[in-house]
């Protein structure tokens, strides 16, 4: 039995001796094997925070770059209609009227005049009316149309005249409208004037003007 026992004590002291030089903590061989896995370091958890970052900004610029351009875009399109719608306004057709005169002067030493009127436009005749013979104050409800590129640099005359049998044409008196400042008349009238008199009376004018936007052309532009 004392063998046995020996052998024992023997195989438990080599085991103790190994468990302290390789096995115990304290034993220089030691190495723990951990199954732990460590969490990212900080560093990389900033990198990808980074990225992170960068992508929603780039795609916030991108948006903001877009609205800009919209904006600007629209901004554009708005003045190029404004400037269209301008240019369409200030060009059109042009209604002339002439309805009657007044208490015309007299050129003639004896009886009443033969009057008719001339229009111009922009120094242009564009209209005769018929004449009215043997009367200060004639009737005519005479219109014209015509075109115009801008009324606001344009100019309205109207030119009185008795008409004779021999000679020259008399000019009884004139009247002129400035279209930038009157687009607009109706069936007013329009002091007639000489340059060396203002009494040679009144002629009764209407004038209407329509932007091309809105053009109806009456039946003799068809």
């Amino acid at each position: 039995l004392g063998t046995p026992v020996y052998l024992y004590c023997v195989i438990i002291d080599m085991c103790l001796g190994v468990y302290r030089r390789f096995l115990s903590p304290s034993s220089p061989q030691y190495r723990p094997v951990s199954i732990y896995r460590p969490e990212k370091e900080e560093t990389e958890v900033q990198q990808e925070q980074e990225i992170e970052d960068q992508k929603e900004k780039s795609s916030t610029d991108q948006k903001e770059k877009s609205s800009t351009d919209q904006k600007e875009k629209t901004g554009k399109d708005q003045k190029e209609m404004s400037s269209n719608m301008a240019e369409a306004c200030k060009s059109g057709l042009l209604q002339i009227t002439v309805h009657s005169a007044k208490s015309l002067r007299k050129s003639d030493i004896f009886g009443k005049g033969d009057p008719y009127v001339v229009i111009k436009v922009n120094r242009v005749k564009v209209h005769t009316t018929v004449v009215k013979y043997g009367t200060d104050s004639p009737r005519f409800e005479e219109s014209v149309h015509c075109i115009l590129s801008d009324i606001y640099d344009s100019k309205l005359a109207f030119e009185v005249y008795d008409k004779d049998m021999i000679g020259v044409d008399d000019t009884i008196g004139c009247a002129f409208v400035n279209l930038s400042k009157k687009p607009s008349i109706v069936n007013s009238p329009l002091l007639l004037s000489l340059p060396d008199r203002n009494d040679c009376g009144s002629l009764y004018v209407s004038v209407s003007f329509t932007p091309m936007g809105i053009i109806r052309p009456p039946p003799e532009l068809h």
